[in-house]
């Protein structure tokens, strides 16, 4: 195995490299030092201990201060010493993590779309945090207001016990998603089959499919506005139904 020469510090690390330098800062695992000495050049690792001011009457490897560490997808070792990272590599090595780490964070991340089902339901229920200071009608406009995503509402008849400004609230975090992330939908969806009443509005122009079950609906409802993501179900989610049991 080729023993890795010395590198750079991490005061004099290439500015353009400092992806590669905060991947290892971040990942390196600490190992003993005479691992570390099996992976570097030993002439230059007696030259920087030279240079750290280590002699025969203070030598490096009695230093408890000292610490060493190996990244382990790349192997690349370094240690640190008076909190400066001394770091062994090649140069190859370092452009090649800085590309990929270029390209990890570049990567586009899924859209995060909170689907909230019948919020009505949700007035007077207990919320999910047993340390929230209201219902879990409140707990889940919360969320909505605070989520940066997507928005996905489903509604039924329980839509007339939500006082008119928890609705308008509703409708302006619809408007804020369709703004920032394409996907905004108000859409009826009860459980019986029934048509919306002719007072209820909703918002967005994708149709329900009423004989898919609430996941695969929302999921539905997302593909046709062309956008995709994560989703998350929240309000009043339907218990899966339980397996059938078959006596014998």
């Amino acid at each position: 195995m080729t023993r890795r020469k010395f590198y750079s510090t991490c005061v004099d690390w290439p500015k353009e490299r400092m992806l590669a330098k905060a991947f290892l800062d971040e990942n390196g695992e600490e190992i003993t030092r005479a691992a570390f000495l099996g992976l570097v050049d030993p002439r230059q690792m007696r030259a920087l201990e030279t240079h750290l001011g280590y002699d025969i009457h203070l030598k490096m490897e009695a230093d408890y201060h000292v610490r060493y560490f190996r990244e382990p997808v790349t192997g690349i070792p370094f240690f640190v010493h008076s909190a400066i990272e001394h770091v062994f590599a090649r140069k190859d090595e370092i452009d090649a993590l800085e590309a990929a780490e270029t390209d990890r964070l570049c990567e586009p991340k899924p859209l995060a779309i909170l689907a909230l089902i019948h919020p009505g339901r949700l007035i007077g229920q207990d919320p999910q945090d047993p340390d929230f200071e209201g219902d879990a009608f409140d707990e889940a406009i919360g969320r909505i207001i605070a989520h940066d995503g997507g928005i996905v509402i489903l509604d039924d008849e329980s839509f007339r016990g939500i006082p008119a400004g928890d609705r308008l609230t509703l409708r302006r975090a619809l408007t804020h998603a369709g703004i920032g992330h394409g996907v905004a939908l108000h859409v009826w969806a009860a459980e019986d089959g029934s048509a919306a009443p002719q007072d209820w509005e909703g918002f967005g122009d994708a149709e329900p499919d009423p004989g898919l079950e609430f996941g695969a609906m929302i999921a539905d409802l997302v593909a046709q506005t062309g956008e995709r993501g994560e989703i998350e179900m929240i309000g009043a989610v339907p218990e899966p139904a339980p397996e059938p049991c078959h006596l014998t």
